[in-house]
């Protein structure tokens, strides 16, 4: 248990060592701070919390950094939040009020917006855990050699996608094939052959002419069409901002971390929200290499059958008093 003045120094290291970057020492504690204590007194506290596990000593440094505890107790207990922007919050509700009938839109943008807001690295993940099925199929002709093929899931997902016609396609013809589609994917027909079943209809109904029938199957195996392809997705905005927060400290965890970013391990990063909906994940919970990386996440369940992950990414010392207080209006947002 911390006395109230090992709490009052821990909370002003933290703050003091997330401004500067550095090892903070009892001398820029009182150069920074009014503190109504001595240097010795400060020194003997610090080296008290050193003992508790709350605070580390680098090699050649007579100051001292956050621990991970010492670094969580502050966020928990101790940190004053700042009031959320209000403007930036209602921006990202525009972004999710307007593009939540396109997912694949939605998390690009809001992505973007979220990194820009915090300039930090933000990823968003989505997870399928049940399997959707389709309802209703669209094509919706633009002109004579464009259309847009419109796919309405049972879980509220509705993807658009750009198509092209062949030359020789009616257009009276797309109410057809999108009801042949519609009905070989919904499974309203049982058949050992979804998409042989698909294809005779098709010749039945539509031609047998075989550049149609070509651009058919085609058509049939678009990944909008296909669930199975569309389980697990992780977007990256902002990743050159991990370059710009570059020091001599972190150097080696930055590295490792853009190499995890390369390899799709990011699913793996054990996220749970514990905060009010947001949750503090370090790097070395994870994977040692990239010690002094933390992670800020929230899950919404904005689609059925999806778990969705938005999280920020980047140095210990990142900006958690307006970080945090956002992530968890996001986590409230209404669809």
């Amino acid at each position: 248990m911390l006395t109230n003045r090992q709490q009052q120094l821990l909370n002003v290291i933290v703050d003091a060592f997330i401004d500067e970057v550095q090892p903070i020492g009892s001398n820029a504690l009182l150069d920074r701070y009014q503190l109504n204590i001595s240097s010795a007194t400060i020194r003997n506290e610090m080296s008290q919390l050193e003992k508790l596990g709350y605070l580390l000593k680098p090699h050649h440094s007579s100051g001292r950094v956050p621990s991970n505890e010492g670094l969580m107790i502050y966020i928990n207990d101790l940190m004053n939040f700042d009031m959320a922007d209000q403007h930036e919050l209602e921006w990202i509700q525009t972004i999710v009020n307007t593009f939540i009938e396109e997912p694949n839109i939605l998390w690009s943008t809001l992505a973007d917006s979220i990194a820009h807001t915090t300039e930090q690295t933000t990823l968003i993940t989505t997870e399928l855990q049940q399997q959707p099925s389709i309802t209703n199929v669209y094509i919706t002709p633009l002109g004579t050699i464009h259309a847009v093929l419109i796919v309405v899931y049972n879980n509220q997902r509705i993807l658009k996608s750009m198509i092209d016609l062949p030359r020789n396609i009616h257009i009276d013809s797309l109410p057809v094939i999108s009801n042949i589609i519609q009905q070989g994917k919904r499974g309203d027909d049982v058949h050992s052959n979804v998409e042989e079943y698909m294809q005779e209809m098709f010749i039945q109904h539509v031609s047998s002419e075989y550049n149609l029938v070509k651009w058919f199957t085609m058509l049939i195996q678009h990944e909008a069409l296909n669930p199975l392809k569309q389980q697990n997705e992780t977007i990256i905005s902002g990743k050159d901002r991990l370059l710009n927060q570059i020091n001599e400290q972190n150097i080696e965890s930055m590295k490792a971390l853009l190499k995890i970013f390369e390899t799709d391990e990011l699913n793996e990063v054990p996220f749970h929200s514990t905060l009010d909906g947001v949750d503090v994940t370090f790097g070395s919970d994870f994977e040692e290499t990239i010690e002094g990386i933390s992670f800020v996440s929230t899950q919404v369940e904005w689609y059925e059958g999806y778990d969705t992950t938005i999280a920020i990414v980047g140095p210990m010392t990142m900006n958690y008093k307006e970080i945090i207080p956002m992530f968890r209006t996001i986590s409230k947002l209404g669809v």
